[in-house]
């Protein structure tokens, strides 16, 4: 909760829920599992997934789709996707992984304005993103990683012979250079680099334009000081500063105690 901009940048002005992915690393065994729901709405969920190890190389696989008939005109709604993670242990030291996603989205969008019984709107989202982490020492680990991400979203506004397309384009580079050190059992520091480049594209059938072509690149470096000098105390000093290409720099920083 409350503002992490200085350690995880813009978007976490309001917190950060932090996920972390299934992996099969460690595991004596491979493990399988499938699931399925139903409910109202003519709703149904399944999903498979399976993950593992063999040797020094481990891989967590998923997958899932969920439709839903909800009681309104053109309000039908599918969701698929698939998940991997995919890791090879070099040394006790040295860690490779990979991980990538797919997910589309794909429904109806009912509404009160004549036109709407053919309002559509669908979503792809691809993320890849290797990494590899590497134990310097017992008080310092360091990752490096890079992600792609591409956004595709189609939409459909309006009546079915004058009605308005939408293509949504957005492809993002990311290379994220994080460094933990434990320099006391008590006191944690994280810093790092991080550059990213962001392409944004959209085009329109529509008579009054409103086509976007836009590029955003993003240098930035940050620290961050976690000190707890009692075991019910915190406190955390951070800073960061980014370089951006179409606006100013900004320096954000944070001083916390909990």
């Amino acid at each position: 909760r409350s503002a992490n901009s200085a350690l995880y940048g813009v978007d976490a002005i309001g917190g950060v829920v932090n996920i972390i992915t299934r992996t099969g690393r460690g595991l004596a065994k491979p493990e399988y599992e499938a699931s399925f729901e139903g409910g109202s709405f003519n709703s149904f969920r399944e999903g498979l997934a399976t993950r593992g190890a063999v040797g020094a190389f481990d891989y967590a696989v998923s997958a899932s789709q969920f439709n839903a008939a909800y009681p309104r005109d053109n309000n039908l709604y599918r969701s698929s996707n698939i998940r991997s993670s995919f890791g090879y242990e070099v040394s006790d030291q040295l860690y490779f992984d990979l991980k990538a996603s797919y997910l589309q989205t794909d429904g109806g969008s009912p509404g009160a304005l004549p036109g709407t019984a053919v309002d559509h709107l669908k979503r792809e989202t691809v993320n890849v993103s290797p990494g590899a982490t590497l134990k310097v020492s017992d008080l310092w680990e360091t990752r490096l990683y890079y992600t792609f991400e591409n956004q595709f979203q189609p939409s459909l506004d309006g009546f079915p012979f004058f009605g308005t397309v939408n293509r949504l384009n957005v492809a993002s580079h990311m290379v994220d250079w994080q460094n933990n050190l434990q320099l006391h059992e008590k006191w944690k520091l994280t810093a790092g680099v991080l550059w990213q480049d962001q392409n944004v594209s959209r085009t329109t059938t529509s008579l009054f334009g409103g086509g976007i072509n836009a590029r955003l690149q993003d240098l930035g470096g940050y620290a961050q000081s976690q000190w707890s000098p009692l075991d019910r105390l915190t406190v955390i000093n951070a800073l960061r500063f980014d370089a951006y290409s179409d606006y100013q720099s900004a320096t954000t920083w944070r001083q916390g105690v909990s």
